[in-house]
């Protein structure tokens, strides 16, 4: 009788231990599931972030991107553009083209500045044409802007589907009440239709 008893006792005990395990397992192989799932989110978000911003440029005028523009600012330029190149996908409707405007006058001013196709490059359009491609920031004005300090803006690109595959520059021109203050140039390749571009 005792036999028996030790016998189902440890019986017991061994199917208490394997249920034990099979519980610590399927709570270490949700853990492992969890781990690797948060993993995979936060490459893909990486991964899209860098895409992305190679697509839609400046998206906004943030600290990061001031900086970067005030780090372009040399004693023989006062107007600067964050990239002179800039390639566009068919289709992209939002492409930010991020520049400033440093007053080196000696005195606090305000600008005013236009956007303007000066080379249609390998495009058949016309110049009216490449300037409608600007959907915001074709012209505009600066707040006032004290003695040394800077200023920044953005342009931005629409570029339809249907718009021919070609290269593009472009022109801001600022002027300080009716006096010509300087120019910056930037170039825009319009191209196909990538995988990014369902990404993002």
């Amino acid at each position: 009788m005792l036999r028996k008893n030790k016998v189902y006792i440890d019986k017991k005990i061994r199917v208490n231990m394997e249920k034990r395990g099979a519980i610590e397992l399927s709570t270490s192989t949700i853990i492992v599931v969890i781990l690797a799932v948060a993993m995979l989110i936060l490459g893909l978000t990486l991964v899209r972030t860098v895409m992305c911003g190679s697509i839609i440029g400046v998206s906004e005028l943030n600290e990061k991107i001031k900086q970067q523009l005030s780090d372009l600012f040399t004693e023989q330029s006062n107007i600067v553009v964050k990239e002179a190149s800039n390639e566009i996908q068919k289709g992209e409707d939002y492409y930010g083209v991020a520049f400033g405007v440093r007053n080196t006058l000696g005195k606090d001013s305000t600008f005013s500045y236009t956007v303007e196709a000066i080379d249609l490059g390998s495009c058949k359009m016309n110049k009216v044409q490449a300037e409608n491609l600007i959907s915001i920031g074709k012209n505009g004005k600066t707040p006032l802007i004290r003695d040394g300090e800077s200023d920044y803006d953005r342009i931005v690109m629409n570029v339809p589907a249907t718009t021919e595959m070609c290269n593009l520059r472009y022109r801001i021109n600022v002027k300080s009440g009716a006096e010509s203050y300087g120019s910056a140039d930037f170039d825009v390749r319009i191209v196909g239709k990538k995988i990014s571009g369902y990404v993002c």
